[in-house]
């Protein structure tokens, strides 16, 4: 968490519980992680809530990882990078995924990794992704087994489409992983899987962007959430901004009143009217729980002898119910025996869908 002393910054609490002094921090979560979770909703004033709740949370992606076993050339792909859409309503690419988890893609990103480095993959293979437009929202609401079904389903889709720009692709394929926009959400910390941040719409774009001074003094942001906007240089001059608008305060002792001041009139002017933003503390992680909790505390419930030399342990959880597993997937134990800390993987021996974990040791 970022510790405040009155409305200036003073330091950081790191997650092993690490104190650092500081009156300069930069964050580059997103000004809505950052300012509920990290700073807390009460040390932030109203017109800046108002300012993150106006905004639009823009569109995650869904991505296909592919590993083939034949080079990039066999594939026709020249470029490290190719577009290729069926049509040109890129409207519509927009709106069909936010109606649906799965729908019929007509476009996507198609990107040889071994034309930047021949050396990605082992010789005579290599790795292809395949992205297209996707929506957090909509993939929140499924259950955990249609979850999977949806992954799956878009994902041949996907390749089906890849197919049509490289012909014989899905031939070549060994290995396949797909990142739906829960996967940006997991690893990023970003509302609904948002990889641009808000929506690159007129009224949310580059400069209309949040600036990158934050509402607390010696609070600074960076990345694709604030100017000038989502994508990787966008986020490289964003962090440049950032480091300048730093230097300049500490040459002058600190922000200045009026740089907040000017925050304040850059936020009423487009978001006076706007509600409060309407989110809880940590709320991607406590969305993310049923399918990737953090932490589970288990207890065991009973133990079954399968042989002289094998037992089973039965797990159950001390609160709550278990997310949902496939048959292959394991789980990291942490116990304390003596004193002493250790971890281990085991495989879950139990048919999915159970109120337990079982793994036989």
């Amino acid at each position: 968490r970022i510790v405040l002393e009155g409305n200036e910054v003073r330091g950081v609490v790191a997650e092993d519980g690490a104190e650092i002094s500081t009156s300069y921090v930069v964050s580059n979560a997103s000004p809505i992680a950052t300012c509920i979770d990290l700073v807390g909703r009460e040390n932030i004033p109203s017109w800046y809530l108002k300012r993150l709740g106006w905004g639009t949370i823009g569109n995650s992606l869904f991505s296909v990882f592919l590993g083939l076993d034949c080079p990039v050339s066999e594939l026709g792909l020249e470029n490290h990078e190719t577009m290729f859409n069926m049509d040109y309503d890129f409207e519509n690419h927009y709106e069909v995924a936010r109606r649906s988890a799965v729908f019929e893609p007509t476009g996507c990103a198609i990107a040889p990794y071994n034309i930047v480095d021949p050396d990605f993959s082992p010789p005579g293979t290599c790795a292809v992704s395949l992205t297209t437009m996707g929506y957090g929202d909509v993939w929140l609401d499924l259950s955990p087994e249609r979850y999977v079904e949806a992954k799956n389903t878009l994902a041949g889709r996907l390749i089906d489409l890849a197919d049509k720009v490289a012909p014989g692709l899905k031939e070549h394929i060994e290995e396949v992983e797909v990142a739906t926009p829960l996967t940006h959400m997991r690893y990023t910390g970003n509302a609904y899987g948002a990889v641009y941040g808000y929506e690159n719409s007129p009224a949310e774009g580059t400069m209309m962007r949040l600036p990158n001074r934050g509402p607390v003094r010696g609070l600074y942001l960076a990345g694709a959430w604030v100017r000038t906007g989502g994508g990787f240089q966008p986020c490289i001059n964003s962090g440049v901004t950032a480091a300048e608008d730093v230097l300049e305060d500490m040459e002058k002792g600190g922000m200045e009143a009026a740089a907040i001041d000017g925050l304040k009139t850059f936020c009423e002017n487009q978001a006076a009217e706007a509600p409060e933003i309407e989110m809880d503390a940590h709320a991607v992680d406590k969305s993310m729980a049923g399918l990737h909790p953090h932490r589970l505390s288990l207890r065991v419930s009973e133990v079954l002898e399968e042989t002289e030399s094998a037992r089973t342990l039965r797990l159950v959880p001390v609160e709550g119910t278990l997310p949902a597993f496939r048959a292959g997937q394991y789980v990291n134990l942490f116990v304390e025996a003596g004193g002493v800390k250790t971890s281990r993987p085991y495989s879950i021996s139990s048919a999915p869908g159970k109120p337990y974990y079982d793994i036989t040791v």
